[in-house]
Parts: structure tokens; sequence; C-alpha cells
């Protein structure tokens, strides 16, 4: 019989890299004193392989704050004491942090697994607070911010050089930015972005292209802003780089819709996300507040860059794209056991309809099969259902 603990620890090194489950991970490293050896040298090197989903917060007989932690590779909760959590917004990352807004305002970075936890400016730094001030903590926690970004300055080449982007929620276009050690938030000037409309000014999602900062607009519009311009921490320009792409968001403008970018292995997809309004079945002038909209489909687009024009994607090939109250990520699935290729997984992001007294959202989550068009489940529990913080998706990192 082999003597598997004689094996050489690159090749012991390259075995564990392939784990897909942290469980595995660590009970590789208890195997022998080589096995350890190796888990030690690749540990920094090894990743989660596919994001998690934080799922709702449960306040019922549970007064230590615990939540779960859904691992979609092997379909296992995980309860974690999180109470920075409760009561706040959250938004993951693909980097490890969740951002978190609560009813004092404030504003942290969290690392669900390691509990590192940084304090970013509160709300009342951010660019035209005062025209909202007025409104009680309740109604700021929901609306005053659509979507929270994190991104790595990747020419910095640190996790210590992120950059927290927050996009209003108010329909007034407004992009504010943070570093660390700043103050306040910074605002990015988009201006020059649908001519002044500030609806349509709105940002739908941002992503980080090289050493670009692109931010996708309400109407379809790409901007860029040069992320060097965000070194000092000084009001930065957003530029159009294309005009909204009309031919193409004309029937999705009909009805609930979300646009998402998604930086994914060298293409820049923009992801159209379709919804349907659900109606009373009773009454079909009203809405089933039970449910009140549903994700039907999805499309996606790559641009290519030399024409200047979006190309519609049928097939993602072993990709898969993660999209909803998170920065939108992609993976390849075939490195991860339990994920499925050519999909798009989601979760619930039409907060504007949360908090009335019959709707909580979290109900809208799945993944949508492209080959198939198909939608399934992702995750059976109840425990989904929120007035303000329904499940994200963040890449896991031990930060």
């Amino acid at each position: 019989m082999a003597d598997w603990s004689m094996l050489p620890d690159d090749v012991l090194g390259e075995i564990a890299l392939r784990l897909s489950c942290i469980k595995e991970f660590i009970y590789f490293s208890a195997v022998c004193h080589s096995w350890h050896h190796a888990h030690g040298m690749v540990k920094e090197l090894w990743t989660f392989g596919m994001p998690w989903l934080l799922l709702a917060e449960t306040t019922e007989d549970n007064p230590n704050h615990y939540r779960k932690l859904f691992c979609p590779i092997n379909k296992i909760c995980y309860q974690i004491k999180l109470p920075e959590t409760f009561g706040a917004r959250c938004w993951g990352s693909s980097c490890g942090w969740v951002v978190t807004f609560d009813l004092n305002l404030e504003f942290h970075l969290l690392n669900p697994l390691t509990k590192a936890r940084i304090t970013l400016p509160p709300q009342p730094t951010m660019p035209q607070y005062d025209v909202f001030d007025g409104n009680d903590s309740h109604w700021m926690r929901q609306y005053y911010v659509d979507k929270a970004h994190v991104v790595i300055d990747a020419e910095r080449d640190s996790d210590d050089d992120w950059i927290v982007i927050a996009s209003h929620g108010c329909f007034d276009g407004y992009i504010a930015y943070v570093r660390p050690g700043d103050q306040a938030w910074t605002p990015l000037v988009n201006s020059e972005i649908n001519k002044g409309d500030t609806v349509r000014a709105r940002a739908h999602d941002v992503v980080q292209w090289g050493s670009q900062l692109l931010i996708m607009f309400y109407e379809g519009t790409l901007g860029y802003c040069d992320m060097s311009a965000l070194r000092d921490s000084q009001p930065a320009m957003i530029m159009e780089y294309l005009p909204a792409p009309l031919e193409i968001l004309e029937e999705l403008r009909l009805g609930l819709y979300r646009i998402y970018l998604v930086e994914s292995f060298g293409d820049l997809l923009m992801v159209l996300r379709y919804k349907e309004e659900v109606h009373d079945p009773n009454d079909p002038t009203e809405w089933d507040y039970t449910v009140c909209y549903r994700t039907v489909g999805f499309e996606v687009y790559k641009l290519n860059f030399g024409a200047k024009t979006w190309e519609e994607v049928d097939d993602l090939g072993d990709v898969a794209i993660f999209v909803g109250n998170n920065s939108s990520m992609s993976v390849h699935a075939s490195a991860t056991y339990n994920c499925k290729c050519n999909c798009v997984y989601f979760t619930d992001d039409e907060w504007q309809f949360w908090g009335e007294p019959t709707l909580f959202g979290g109900h809208d989550i799945g993944l949508y099969d492209m080959e198939n068009s198909v939608i399934e489940k992702v995750y059976d529990g109840d425990d989904v259902h929120s007035s303000f913080c329904a499940p994200l998706w963040f890449m896991p990192k031990k930060i």
C-alpha cells in the first residue's frame, strides 16, 4: 500500500488547493505531520471557490445574535455569532468584506468569518446628506443607499487598499466613496452623465476594470473614472464611455428590472434581470403583497471594446455569475464542487418594496440556467425574509 505521507510537499500542496470545502481543507491539515506542513505552505493561496449566502437575521429565540451562513458547496449552514449585522442593511463583496449600515447611521466593513471590523465615516458625512436630513433612522437605513461596493486598488496590490463606493437609493444620482483613514465620504461627480437628469444618473452597479472604475447607470449609460483620481480622497469626475444601448434596453424598461456589471475573466459583461409583478389571484388589479414581484429571466451581453457595442452572450461556458445585494462577481464552475456552470445565481435586491406592513424581501432568490431558461432553488430554508436585509452573496476570505 502506498504511503501518502511520503508525497512531496508540492504535490500535497496541489491536492490541498483543489479541495473546495473549508471543512475538507481543515481535515487535510490534521491527517499527519507532512500533510499539516503542506497545508501551512498553501493556506494563504486556498480560496473558498464560490460565494456563500449570508442569510437574513432571526430575532426570535436568538438572544446571542447568531446568523446563518449557507455554503452552497456542501449545502450546509454554519451558525456564527454576528451581532454587528443585526438591524443593519448589508452588501456582500468578492474580497471577503460585508458592508453594514445600521440604525445609528454608521457604516462598517465586516469579515463574517474572522470578525475583523473597520469603522467607516458615518452617513451624515456623505454628500447631500442635508437634503434628506429629518427623516428617521429607519427611513435612512432603508432608502438612502441603494448599494455599496468594495473594490481593491489593483495597482497598490494590497488588501488594505480597499475603496468602498456607495450609490444613493433616493433617485438622486449621488455616488460617494471612502478610503482607509478618511473621515468623510467624497463625491464622485457625474453631472456629465445623462445631462443632469438625477433619476437616470442613479448608479445600478460598479465594477473595477484594471485601473478604471466603471459605473452602469439607471438607463444603461456606462461611465468611467480613473482609479488614480480616488487616491487623494478628492472629488472625482465620472465621464461617459458608452451611451445607453436603447435597442437592447427598450423591452427591459417596460417593467421591473436591474442591470449589473460583471468583470468575468477578461470580459466585461452587462447582465439584465427581468422581473414581473405578481398580482392578487382574486383581484388582478392589486399586487399580491405576500410576493409582489419575482425574477423571470436574464440576458447577458459582452462589451466589444473595439466596436464599442454590446454583443449578446447565449452561453457562459464554464462561468457562473452572482448578482444581488452584493458586488457582482463570477467564478469558474469547474473549479468548485456543486457550482453550476452557465448560470446566474441571484438574490432579492428589490428593496424599494420592503418595509410594507405585509411584505418582506428575500423570496426572490435562486439560479437561472442560461441553457434551459429555467429558475432553480439554491436554498430551501425559510430564514430568507427580511424587511431591510435579505440574503446576499459574499466571497469568504481569511483577511
